[in-house]
C-alpha cells in the first residue's frame, strides 16, 4: 500500500461493525445494485482477454450502456450512473474514432445527455511518475464517476507487472479508492501469450492463453486473486468471442457466458449477435436526420454456464 494511503488509513481505522443492526435492520434491506451481473459498487474488478479481441471497444459500449440506458453491449445491465473511461493507451484520435462509429446507434436525447453522464480522459503517453502520485490521481477521478473503466492496468503504474508484492500493493489501493469513494474500478488487462514447444522458432505462431478454461489475468497470480470481480473475452470459431463472467463473490455462478459478440462493426467495433445494423439518418419513421431513433435490437438469447 502506498504511504500516503497507508498513512491515511491508519489515521481512520473504521469502527466495528453493528452485528445487531445487521441481523434485524429496522430498515428494509435494498437489493444490491449490479453494473454486470457480481459486479457491485465499490469494488475494483478486471476484464481481461487477447489484445486483439477489442476489450477497448467493449469497456466504451458499455460506458454508454451504464450511463445512457443505450443497449449497445445487449449485457444483462440493472445499475444506471455517471461512467468514466481513463485510456492510457489509445489517444485522442482513437477515441474520436470510435465515438464518431457509434454515433449512429444513439439517439439525439443519447448525445445530449453525454457530457452530464459520462468522462473520457486521454491519458495516452501521460509520464506514470511514482505511484503515491498516481494512486492520488485516480482518486481524483474517482469522485466524479460511479464507475471507472481504466484501460489498460499495465500502463497505469511503472512497477513489476510480475511481482506478488508490487501487484498486491496496486490492488489493494485501488480497493482503497473504491470503497473511499464508493466508485466501482473496472481495470482492463490482457491474457498471457503462450508459445508451443514445436513453434519456438516462430515468434509469429504465438498464441494468446484464451479460452473459456484457460483465460486468465497476464503478470503475478495476485492481480487476478484479489479482484472482487474478473470477466473475460473468450474467442468464437467465427470470429467472434463471449463475454464470460469468470469469478464473483455474488450474484452470479462463475464461468457463466453473459453474451456473444461479433466484430464486424465500424472501426472494428463489436456487436452483440442480435444486434442489427442502424438505419441511414432519416430512414426510421419520419424521423429527420440527426434525430432518428436507435435502433431496436431483439431479445438477447439464453446465456450458457461453462
Amino acid at each position: 500500500m502506498s504511504s500516503s494511503i497507508a498513512s491515511e488509513n491508519a489515521l481512520q481505522t473504521p469502527a466495528p461493525l453493528d452485528l445487531l443492526a445487521r441481523y434485524h435492520p429496522t430498515q428494509p434491506v435494498a437489493p444490491t445494485p449490479f453494473w454486470l451481473p457480481g459486479l457491485s459498487s465499490g469494488i475494483v474488478g478486471g476484464l481481461i482477454g487477447d489484445s486483439t479481441l477489442g476489450k477497448s471497444w467493449i469497456s466504451l459500449l458499455l460506458m454508454h450502456d451504464w450511463a445512457l440506458q443505450t443497449h449497445l453491449t445487449q449485457l444483462p445491465i440493472t445499475q444506471q450512473g455517471i461512467a468514466g473511461y481513463l485510456s492510457l493507451e489509445d489517444g485522442d484520435a482513437v477515441l474520436s474514432l470510435r465515438l464518431h462509429a457509434l454515433a449512429p446507434y444513439l439517439t439525439s436525447q443519447h448525445i445530449a445527455r453525454s457530457n452530464a453522464m459520462m468522462r473520457v480522459w486521454d491519458w495516452s503517453g501521460m509520464p506514470v511518475g511514482d505511484w503515491d502520485t498516481r494512486i492520488q490521481q485516480i482518486e481524483s477521478l474517482a469522485t466524479q464517476v460511479q464507475i471507472l473503466i481504466i484501460d489498460h492496468l499495465r500502463r497505469l503504474h511503472g512497477l513489476d507487472e510480475n511481482s506478488n508484492n508490487e501487484m498486491a500493493r496496486v490492488i489493494g489501493d485501488l480497493q482503497y479508492v473504491a470503497q473511499k469513494t464508493h466508485t466501482t474500478i473496472l481495470t482492463v488487462h490482457h491474457t498471457p501469450t503462450i508459445i508451443p514447444r514445436d513453434r519456438l522458432s516462430s515468434p509469429r505462431m504465438a498464441f494468446p492463453a484464451d479460452s473459456s478454461q484457460t483465460l486468465r489475468a497476464r503478470g503475478a497470480g495476485v492481480i487476478h486473486n484479489l479482484w472482487r470481480w474478473c470477466a473475460g473475452l473468450s474467442p468464437r470459431h467465427d470470429g467472434g468471442f463471449d463475454f464470460i463472467v469468470l469469478q464473483a463473490r455474488t450474484g452470479i455462478a462463475s464461468r457463466t457466458v453473459i453474451g456473444s459478440f461479433q466484430r464486424n462493426g465500424p472501426e472494428g467495433m463489436p456487436r452483440p449477435y442480435t444486434l442489427a445494423d442502424p438505419a441511414p439518418p432519416g430512414m426510421m419513421g419520419n424521423a429527420s436526420p440527426g434525430t432518428q431513433d436507435a435502433p431496436r435490437f431483439a431479445v438477447s438469447k439464453p446465456r450458457k454456464t461453462l
